[in-house]
């Protein structure tokens, strides 16, 4: 596992939507006594990752993270697209 940033701009696809980050479908605790959003007030939060052959799968708490329901992780479809934050310890 991988700590990642997504760079803003980034081609994203979440929960059978396709889109640009900071847009995506945040958890709804994020806009609780606000009009929800579809943008994360987070766009610099760390996500853990898991780089695949051509793309990175990311979650976190309320993205995928199974602690905390929210909506589903987040793939990024550009290796590229991303700021690797800590690598992989195990190689």
């Amino acid at each position: 596992m991988t700590k990642i940033r997504i760079k803003e701009g980034a081609r994203i696809f979440q929960d059978f939507y396709f889109l640009r980050w900071p847009n995506c479908k945040p958890p709804q605790k994020e806009y609780k006594d606000e009009k929800y959003q579809f943008k994360t007030k987070y766009p610099d939060a760390v996500f853990n990752a898991i780089k695949k052959d051509r793309y990175w799968d990311c979650w976190r708490e309320g993205y995928g993270d199974r602690k905390d329901y929210g909506n589903g992780s987040i793939f990024v479809y550009d290796i590229n697209e991303v700021e690797i934050v800590e690598k992989n310890k195990n190689g």
